[in-house]
């Protein structure tokens, strides 16, 4: 297995930024290893890789029917529109990256399953409601139920094999660039978990 701490002793990523140094590096078993060195200190940042950023938007609906005895009561009916727009982040869990040397000068990388890393900047509307004249028969919807259901896991699942090829792509073109810019010559293959 590739001993990528030893590589890069002999060069390491980064750039400085105003006596602050952010060092990007691969970790023991592949992973990428944020650091940031402040003042003589060094503390470990997450190992999470986020390869893409979806803009997600869209406008989820929730619809109920009031009923009396089992039967539908008409006008008892209630609609609700929520507008909802958030910045989806796919990627891995860099820490279950594997690099193995397979013997003539290249790599082989191993990815894990692709992973929904989080969101950002998220923003819901105001929700828009539509109620019949009778709709105090029909349940109340719950805008909480709507967001959790915009940012469930089932959803989460969608985006990233909605974009599967993208975040090969992605990781691919990553660790391709750092395994080259400690070893110029290295030939990277990939095998990607299913």
């Amino acid at each position: 297995q590739w001993d990528a701490g030893k590589a890069l002793q002999h060069k390491q990523l980064g750039r400085r930024v105003r006596e602050r140094f952010v060092v990007a590096a691969v970790g023991r078993r592949g992973a990428i290893v944020a650091v940031r060195a402040l003042g003589g200190r060094t503390e470990p940042l997450e190992e999470e890789v986020a390869l893409l950023a979806l803009a997600v938007q869209g406008i989820a609906r929730k619809d109920t029917q009031g009923e009396l005895l089992g039967v539908a009561v008409p006008a008892s009916s209630r609609t609700t529109l929520l507008q909802y727009e958030f910045t989806a982040k796919v990627g891995i869990d860099g820490e279950n990256v594997v690099l193995d040397a397979d013997g003539d000068g290249g790599y082989v990388v191993r990815v894990p399953q692709f992973v929904f890393v989080g969101y950002d900047k998220p923003r819901f509307e105001d929700p828009i409601e539509n109620n019949g004249a009778i709709s105090w028969l029909s349940p109340e919807i719950e805008e909480t139920e709507m967001v959790n259901a915009v940012l469930s896991e089932d959803n989460q699942r969608d985006y990233i094999e909605l974009h599967l090829d993208e975040l090969q792509s992605q990781a691919e073109s990553f660790y391709t660039g750092i395994i080259t810019s400690v070893d110029s010559s290295a030939r990277v293959t990939f095998e990607f978990a299913q």
